[in-house]
């Protein structure tokens, strides 16, 4: 197995996913993708994200291949031997692997599995996202900051908690911390403290940054934290500590309504950008998501384009001698 988790993966090879991905959502894909035999990808999904085969299906499509899902039923339970059992028979029937692994009774299980699953798979393999890290809409949410600020070297980005009555996984906001790190952008993370980021995935974004000469810092107020940022990715993510108990979320975050977007609450040229579906009048004042500053809307065709990107450099870094991993 050639290890490229997202993490390890050179600065060079992560803007080329992005240059191309820009080129791709600019173009239309008007500019044609080198023919190649048609790709067959396989899917395996467990308590995916509500996208994510959609996403699959778009971009093999944009690349004249397809994709088929292998997704078991939620009430079929397999051991994890009998799940990387069935990733080898899947496996062999495909060109390259699609996994998506979400945990629903311990945080982490999911990311664990994925890891054990890129481990053993006959054939190249690509984490949509897991329970602790989710790359690719990592990269979409990048592409659109780098599309609208340019560079992002130097440029200051906050991943924001804010108020919600739907709690997700911090995964988007785990890999948007590494991955803009890596592009040597200042990352300040805004959170209240019952809903802060998993210390180690910080831990490791500021060795990261520390590499690339750029900061990773974080803030527990709301007031006043994004008057000089250039970009705001905010995400109403779930407690670590309620995960068992996700009805407890609402109560923790009752007493944090102010965190709330406006037109005012970011620099006059900054911009902004969530993970739909979003709900209006919670993370962000409908005349503020309405505007060109929020650049939601460009989410689902950037993460198809990332993702075309993706699989077209696994394939390039494929030489025939062992599969190729991105998780």
């Amino acid at each position: 197995m050639k290890d490229a988790n997202f993490l390890n993966l050179s600065t060079r090879n992560l803007l080329g996913i992005l240059d191309e991905a820009e080129r791709l959502f600019q173009t239309g894909y008007s500019a044609g993708i080198p023919e190649t035999a048609p790709l067959l990808a396989c899917t395996l999904f467990q308590n995916e994200g509500h996208y994510e085969r959609g996403i699959a299906d778009a971009a093999l499509g944009r690349l004249g291949g397809t994709a088929s899902h292998f997704t078991r039923p939620e009430a079929y339970t397999l051991s994890t031997q009998e799940q990387l059992d069935e990733l080898c028979v899947v496996g062999y029937a495909a060109d390259v692997l699609l996994s998506a692994q979400v945990s629903k009774e311990t945080f982490g299980n999911g990311r664990t599995l994925t890891e054990r699953m890129a481990k053993q798979s006959p054939v190249d393999f690509i984490s949509l996202h897991d329970d602790v890290y989710a790359h690719q809409s990592a990269m979409a949410v990048l592409s659109a900051f780098r599309s609208a600020l340019g560079d992002l070297e130097g440029k200051d980005i906050a991943i924001s908690w804010a108020f919600g009555s739907r709690f997700v996984l911090p995964s988007t906001a785990h890999s948007l911390l590494a991955l803009a790190a890596k592009c040597g952008s200042n990352v300040r993370i805004v959170a209240p403290s019952k809903f802060s980021l998993l210390r180690r995935v910080y831990r490791d974004a500021k060795k990261i940054a520390e590499a690339d000469s750029s900061k990773v810092t974080e803030v527990e107020d709301f007031e006043a934290a994004f008057n000089d940022t250039d970009a705001v990715f905010a995400l109403n993510w779930g407690s670590f500590d309620n995960f068992n108990h996700p009805e407890r979320n609402a109560s923790d975050a009752q007493g944090c309504g102010n965190w709330y977007f406006t037109r005012d609450t970011l620099a006059d040229d900054g911009v902004f950008m969530t993970e739909p579906p979003v709900r209006r009048e919670m993370v962000a004042a409908p005349d503020f998501l309405s505007s060109t500053r929020n650049l939601t809307r460009q989410w689902l065709a950037r993460r198809i384009a990332a993702l075309v990107s993706t699989l077209r450099l696994v394939r390039e870094l494929n030489n025939g001698e062992a599969p190729t991993v991105f998780m």
